[in-house]
């Protein structure tokens, strides 16, 4: 029976942490299942991908105006223990990647503006963070945050999200030149930028996260015509410029089931999906049209934000902002924003209950209980 158990339980749904720990309250030997490394594990292998436990969220008008109050606020996508909505105040969300977030804090300057301060790295669900040396970025820059072993593939990145990490930051500097940095967790310190001048009129922006597709980030250029690529395995940089010249920009940067670069777009409360082409001539095909006025009450104007490996994209209407299911066609209002619109980074990890041990997958530890 306890092999029947474990089966069913490998099947609940990890978009609803919470029925493993109903799951756990059933009986003793249901709490031993819940709380062993073996059916994390097996849960982890069975599901792979990570759902969607909440969503960062950066208002448009603070982003641009650096207003005061709230700077990014947390929104819970899911049902977790724990799960609530909270802000930052004076904190902007850079990138979510491999159950980490990329924090910036803000800074009073000498004029009263508020300006970039030191990056942070923050573990929603433990609730740790790591303040890394500070940095001085120029007004254009870009940063990504992700699992340390992904160059080399040595990691499987269901359950890294208390390992070492990276964090890449791409750099305009006043001369135009693209510099590269990389801090690493294990050496605590950043490496020597590396400068290369692709295009200094079309400069990085982050107000659009980057995408990691395969072994290479892309960040979109603030003139939404270019993506600048960094290769991770050989610290390579180059600029894609044959983007499709549609009748709108690309709003976000997207990627496929199998790994190929796409970006999305909406006109006139349509949903444009673009990836790039497969054999050595390469170049982009529209790979989907999504007619969002039969989903949504409202018109949408833009793309907001991106789910990768779940099919979910999240657009921006006048009264919030609604995720879509690009699979089953399922639209629900998830948002809704002070100001004028926002942009969303959605917080994928698995989440397992504390019961007794840490939601890390560690063993219970002695003497506890369901209670």
């Amino acid at each position: 029976m306890g092999e029947l158990v474990e089966e069913i339980l490998l099947r609940l749904p990890p978009s609803d942490p919470t029925s493993l720990v109903r799951a756990a309250l059933v009986c003793k030997p249901w709490f031993r299942l819940v709380s062993g490394r073996r059916l994390r594990r097996r849960f982890r292998e069975r599901h792979r991908r990570a759902p969607v436990l909440g969503l960062l969220c950066n208002s448009r008008r603070e982003l641009c105006h650096c207003d005061e109050g709230d700077v990014f606020r947390f929104v819970p996508y899911a049902r977790f223990p724990g799960g609530r909505a909270f802000h930052h105040n004076y904190r902007r969300a850079i990138d979510a990647r491999h159950g980490r977030v990329l924090l910036r804090g803000m800074l009073w300057l000498d004029d009263g503006q508020l300006g970039p301060g030191e990056f942070t790295v923050w573990n929603p669900i433990t609730g740790e963070e790591r303040t890394l040396p500070p940095l001085p970025c120029y007004e254009d820059w870009n940063a990504a945050v992700l699992c340390a072993a992904h160059a080399t593939g040595a990691c499987d990145h269901l359950d890294c999200h208390r390992g070492p990490f990276l964090v890449v930051v791409v750099d305009t500097e006043l001369t135009g030149d693209i510099v590269v940095h990389i801090y690493s967790s294990e050496a605590r310190s950043w490496s020597g930028g590396q400068t290369v001048v692709p295009r200094p009129n079309k400069p990085a922006s982050w107000l659009w996260p980057s995408v990691l597709a395969g072994n290479s980030l892309y960040f979109m250029l603030r003139r939404r015509r270019s993506i600048l690529k960094y290769d991770l395995g050989t610290l390579e940089i180059s600029v894609i410029d044959d983007l499709p010249r549609t009748s709108c920009r690309p709003d976000v940067l997207t990627t496929t089931e199998d790994g190929r670069l796409g970006f999305a777009t909406v006109s006139k409360s349509r949903l444009y999906l673009w990836t790039t082409k497969d054999g050595p001539a390469g170049g982009w095909a529209q790979s989907r049209v999504v007619d969002l006025q039969k989903l949504l009450p409202v018109d949408a104007h833009s793309v907001v934000g991106f789910a990768d490996g779940v099919g979910t994209v999240f657009v921006g209407t006048n009264s919030g902002v609604y995720s879509v299911d690009l699979k089953s066609q399922q639209a629900r209002n998830v948002y809704e924003p002070e100001g004028d619109g926002c942009n969303v980074l959605p917080y994928m990890t698995f989440y397992y209950p504390a019961l007794g041990g840490d939601c890390t997958g560690e063993e219970p530890s002695a003497g506890a209980s369901s209670a």
